[in-house]
């Protein structure tokens, strides 16, 4: 059988599907990255922690002119894996032309299954990272579909290594107490964000919690995503780190009350590290945590014009109890919560248990 040769589609490393990239490329046989352009940065940013000697930048190629250029490094790829989109949708038909397979993995809340169905004859596998992608994809496209979780490097993210715990895995106490990363991109308005901003102002006002919170967002937001800087347990800063793990650091439970995740990947990173965590009782959010007394309540659900997942509208009030009953636990119990969220990553979602998986069905598909 050929020895494995990805060529992987997708963005850079200045968003969470970047970092996607950057695992897949570590431990992957990747040979070329397609870079997907982020709007409003320049190619040349790009380049500046780029350790591969192949780059590409898919964006500037037309259907035929991608077709081209993997005709020029054929020898060098055989199988082409596209991370949520390709955007161009002709290079799946330049690359099958080419007898070059390709392996989608989709996420549900930014591009519609139907999307893909023009395209069908031309993808050999859809490697879904979560069961709610798993079903929509699996009742369309069947023995195309197959379920494939996406790994964390838990050597990276790693549990004790970071200011949550002391040496005897004792939980320290932080300056503050819950850390909440915004997003980026068009993720400021599912990461809910704003609901946190909610419940803190009316539980502060009630003088019913003290406990301080971090907000971590990404630098020059649109002022249409920024919450008021009006309450005082609440301090907002920029994201301004050269590490991912970087994000999960001066708190000691991690709240996520998302509206809508496609994967959910800063909660899979959070548990990884140790952390308790708070976030939505919807998929894929509660595929990780099923946990109740971390989960928030739904109240109303709406379809979006894109993706194949509701938008989940969440119970303040539900919130509200949720954030005081991690405040009122013990220390010892808050580290039992976030070892428990680290055993599972390890034993679920690690690149070690699933590495072995990927390279049955990508050579599965390359057969």
């Amino acid at each position: 059988m050929s020895e494995l040769k990805i060529g992987i589609v997708g963005y850079h490393y200045y968003t969470g599907l970047g970092n996607l990239i950057k695992w897949y490329k570590k431990f992957l046989p990747i040979t070329h990255h397609f870079v997907i352009k982020i709007p409003g940065i320049d190619i040349e940013e790009y380049d500046k922690n780029e350790t591969m000697n192949i780059k590409e930048f898919m964006m500037n190629f037309s259907r035929d002119e991608f077709k081209a250029h993997l005709e020029e490094i054929k020898d060098e790829i055989n199988t082409l894996m596209i991370i949520e989109t390709p955007f161009n949708f002709g290079i799946l038909e330049a690359a099958h032309d080419l007898g070059i397979k390709v392996v989608v993995v989709p996420m549900v809340d930014a591009l519609s299954l139907s999307k893909w169905n023009p395209y069908i004859d031309f993808i050999d596998a859809f490697l879904c990272p979560t069961n709610i992608c798993y079903d929509i994809y699996k009742a369309v496209f069947n023995s195309k579909v197959i379920y494939l979780p996406y790994p964390i490097d838990t050597n990276y993210f790693n549990y004790g290594k970071n200011n949550i715990y002391d040496e005897g895995g004792q939980v320290l106490d932080n300056k503050h107490f819950f850390l909440h990363n915004q997003g980026n991109g068009g993720a400021h308005w599912r990461k809910g964000t704003e609901q946190i901003y909610f419940a803190y102002k009316d539980l502060t006002s009630k003088k019913e919690i003290t406990a301080k919170t971090l907000i971590r967002r990404q630098p020059d937001l649109h002022p249409t995503y920024l919450i008021p800087n009006d309450v005082d347990e609440i301090t907002q800063v920029e994201i301004k780190y050269k590490e991912p793990r970087d994000l999960y650091r001066d708190g000691n439970v991690y709240i996520a009350p998302s509206k809508r995740e496609g994967l959910g990947l800063p909660i899979l990173e959070a548990m990884s590290v140790g952390y308790p965590v708070i976030t939505t009782d919807a998929p894929p959010m509660n595929e990780y945590i099923t946990d109740k007394r971390c989960l928030i309540k739904v109240i109303e659900k709406h379809e979006v014009p894109t993706g194949d997942v509701y938008k989940y509208i969440l119970s303040l009030d539900d919130l509200k109890e949720k954030m005081k009953f991690m405040i009122e636990l013990s220390r010892i119990e808050l580290g039992s919560i976030g070892f428990s969220n680290r055993r599972k990553i390890e034993e679920h979602y690690s690149w070690k248990v699933l590495l072995p998986r990927y390279i049955y069905y990508l050579e599965k598909v390359l057969k």
